[in-house]
């Protein structure tokens, strides 16, 4: 055990925390933060509600499951909308404690970093993908086939749960038939709309988004040349102006190790350690896109309770830093400096997990 988890162990610290957690998901279900803004969560839901289709009939950023977490923001007054999203994501919070049953640690860790996480959760729907991407990878490492469809779901609600096809390959014809059904429910959007006004053609006009590497890159260099950094807002985020370069580079940089790193988690199968595959290959590709909105990073939050020891230690001042930054979100290069802080951070940790992968060496958590 190691002196973080003795330190949670304790009966006065447990109690601290229990209290924290309840301080805070109180406080986020009554005023959440509101992460999707621009986006109305009662307003899709209930255009949904009275049958229209998204892409469609009316505007839809997300992939085509993305829809379903709005169905009883929909279904409330508008005034609770974002307090019902809220009460999704601790919905989703307690099916992770209980997926930790046989790891009392981990619990204590996931129960600290999930408070801690909280503020980022409670106003959107990130914590859908969250659980998916956890519980794909705990069905999977036990070779249970439902971990595909878990798997396939989430990726259709957000993409990043559809990394369970870079890390495993048990059960490979039912994991290829979910995977293609998946692929045709995510391109389904383009028989009913134009590309334009798919999701698809939406992230690929946006820009760089100003919580991105790229972005940070492109503000650590301006700071050093001497030149200010120009913020444009646009598609509902603020995008760094002349940053398409360093994003490039981050993302061949970071897409490239991601590659890597799924080549040789799938060529060595059983020997690789799920849960660190699963983690490396998430942070290498929050690295590498040029969206990184924050509450993409609490993907990760439950990885880090699993493996416990330094990538706890390392993983809970990078969701601080995260929930920090967006509370500073209109202040400028204040801003862009801790999220520059929060990267450096992300990337140093998506190095040390891919090269843990590479190098085989077992976690100091469960396996």
């Amino acid at each position: 055990m190691s002196g973080l988890d003795r330190w949670l162990a304790q009966r006065e610290i447990w109690v601290v925390v229990l209290a924290l957690a309840l301080v805070v998901h109180v406080t986020f279900v009554v005023a959440p933060f509101d992460v999707l803004q621009p986006v109305d969560p009662w307003a899709l839901g209930r255009a949904v509600w009275h049958g229209l289709l998204p892409y469609r009939d009316f505007a839809f950023e997300y992939p085509p499951g993305a829809v379903l977490a709005f169905l009883l923001p929909g279904a409330v007054p508008r005034s609770l909308a974002h307090s019902v999203l809220a009460l999704q994501a601790v919905a989703c919070e307690v099916g992770i404690f209980a997926l930790l049953a046989d790891d009392p640690a981990a619990r204590r860790r996931w129960v600290l970093v999930a408070t801690l996480a909280f503020p980022l959760l409670s106003g959107g729907f990130d914590a859908l993908p969250m659980l998916a991407l956890f519980w794909s990878t705990a069905l999977l490492r036990r070779g249970a086939g439902r971990g595909w469809v878990v798997a396939g779901i989430g990726a259709a609600v957000k993409l990043f749960p559809g990394i369970a096809w870079g890390c495993f390959r048990r059960r490979p014809a039912l994991g290829l038939a979910v995977l293609a059904l998946t692929v045709a429910v995510l391109l389904a959007p383009l028989l009913i709309a134009p590309p334009g006004r798919t999701f698809i053609g939406y992230h690929l006009d946006r820009g760089v988004e100003q919580g991105s590497v790229g972005a940070s890159l492109t503000f650590v260099a301006n700071t050093f040349r001497g030149h200010d950094t120009a913020v444009a807002y646009r598609f509902g985020a603020n995008e760094v102006a002349h940053a398409s370069w360093a994003a490039l580079f981050a993302a061949i940089l970071f897409g490239s190790a991601a590659v890597a790193v799924g080549a040789v988690c799938l060529a060595r199968g059983d020997r690789t350690d799920p849960w660190r595959a699963t983690l490396a290959l998430l942070l290498l590709c929050l690295c590498a896109s040029k969206v990184l909105s924050p509450q993409f990073i609490v993907l990760a939050a439950p990885l880090l309770a699993v493996l416990g020891g330094g990538w706890f230690a390392g993983g809970c001042p990078l969701v601080v830093l995260t929930v920090g930054a967006f509370t500073l979100s209109d202040r400028g290069d204040l801003f862009m400096t801790v999220v520059a802080v929060r990267n450096g951070l992300l990337v140093v940790l998506a190095i040390a997990a891919a090269a843990s992968v590479l190098r085989g060496r077992k976690p100091p958590g469960p396996s």
